[in-house]
This record gives structure tokens, C-alpha cells and sequence, in this order.
């Protein structure tokens, strides 16, 4: 795996958050990494390394524990300014289920209505006004987010990824460049569901692979062509 495939990307989520080890819908709350997702980030870095992969420019999102994750992959394997910053890359927006545990969200509406919820590519997050935790982290905001109070459906997610997909992040593969894009959980699943081509059915079960790194090529329709899961080394 010394050299990249033609047409290939490399996609990963985020180190582990704070609120992710809190288990709390996150959003477009700007939280930091944990230690262990630092640790997540060298992890990757190191593993990149060992492989002999080093992507030639970098894209992640606005947010944080995006921009922290790449920085730290970047130092790892010792590159420096290549890389872009975009929001159209964040997380799902949740709306008013921001900082609320999931178990607390779970038991007001029902084990059922929020696995729909988690599952359906179309449905919105519910509006929930009570037990809101108070804290200090900044969220992220644009005219975007204020057009949307309630938050997003995954559809929404693809819909307003889908430019920055199409006439940046595709280009850029094709020319030659193999990037490396820091995303989230749902940011990549509804890309990964546009580039497989799986239905709206058949996505309430896809899983992401977790603590891997995603390794595609494309044809040249911009389709999958291969992918690969590479593990994390837990290299300390």
C-alpha cells in the first residue's frame, strides 16, 4: 500500500469528543477532543506513517475536534498547509437536542421513535426544551444553521454537502491528489450512501466502520470502485 490507487480518497471520523464520551447529541457544538481522542489522532498519524500513505491535502470541518484531529495528523506525519477548512463538511445539526445525553432524549420519546430517528435519512431531530445542560462551548453558526433552528435530516446533511463535494473535494481526487477528509458520523455515512449507491432502505442499516480508516477508490463516474478499512494501530 505504498502508493495510492488512482482516483482515491482516505476518510476518517474525528478523535473522540468530550460530549462522545458523555454519549450527548454534539452537533455543531464546538467541543474538544478528549485525551483519548488525541490519542485517536496520533493513532491515525502513525499508522499512515507506517503504511507509507501520506495524503496530499487535507479537508475537514469547521468545527474543532475535526480541526484538532487533522492538525495532529498533519504533525504527525510532518506536513504543513495543506489543507482546507469548510463547513459544509460538519456534523449533522441537531437543533434543540444539542447537549442533552441520548439516554435522557431516549426515555422522554421512546427507544423506538429515536431509533427511527437515528435510522430514517429523512426524518428531523425532535424539538426538546427541557433539562437543557448549561455550558460554555461556542457552537458554530452561519446563515445555514439560523435558516435551520430545528436542526437536520441526513438528507439535509447530503444536500448541503453535496456542492462542496462535487466541485471541490471530486476534483481535487481527480487531478491526482489523494486527500484525506477529517469528517463526522453522519457527514460520512450520506456521502458513503451517495458514492455505493445505497437506497434510502437499505441505508437505515448501514453502519459506518468504526475505528477505521477508509481507504476508496473511485470510477470514473464518480462511484466506488474499492474500499478498504484500515484499523487504527494503538500506538502509544
Amino acid at each position: 500500500m505504498k502508493n495510492f490507487v488512482k482516483n482515491s480518497f482516505l476518510m476518517i471520523r474525528h478523535g473522540e469528543s468530550i460530549w462522545n464520551h458523555k454519549s450527548k447529541f454534539t452537533g455543531w457544538t464546538d467541543i474538544p477532543l478528549t485525551d483519548n481522542g488525541y490519542q485517536e489522532a496520533k493513532n491515525i498519524g502513525k499508522t499512515l506513517e507506517k503504511l507509507d500513505l501520506y495524503p496530499g491535502y487535507f479537508f475537514s470541518s469547521s468545527l474543532k475536534r475535526s480541526i484538532d484531529t487533522n492538525d495532529i495528523i498533519m504533525r504527525t506525519l510532518k506536513i504543513r498547509g495543506e489543507n482546507e477548512i469548510n463547513w459544509r463538511l460538519n456534523e449533522k445539526h441537531y437543533g434543540y437536542l444539542d447537549g442533552i445525553e441520548r439516554n435522557i432524549v431516549k426515555n422522554h420519546f421512546g427507544k423506538e421513535y429515536i431509533e427511527l430517528m437515528r435510522k430514517s435519512f429523512t426524518m428531523l431531530p425532535p424539538i426538546y426544551r427541557d433539562n437543557q445542560e448549561r455550558h460554555t462551548f461556542s457552537t458554530f453558526t452561519n446563515m445555514y444553521f439560523h435558516l435551520h433552528p430545528i436542526g437536520e435530516s441526513k438528507k439535509m446533511v447530503f444536500d448541503r454537502f453535496k456542492p462542496y463535494w462535487k466541485e471541490t473535494i471530486l476534483p481535487t481526487i481527480y487531478s491526482g491528489i489523494t486527500p484525506l477528509i477529517c469528517t463526522h458520523k453522519h457527514t460520512a455515512r450520506v456521502l458513503m450512501k451517495h458514492i455505493k449507491k445505497i437506497s434510502d432502505k437499505d441505508f437505515e442499516n448501514y453502519e459506518l466502520p468504526s475505528k477505521k480508516i477508509l481507504y476508496i477508490s473511485l470510477n470514473d463516474k464518480g462511484f466506488i470502485n474499492e474500499e478498504r478499512h484500515i484499523p487504527y494501530e494503538l500506538i502509544k
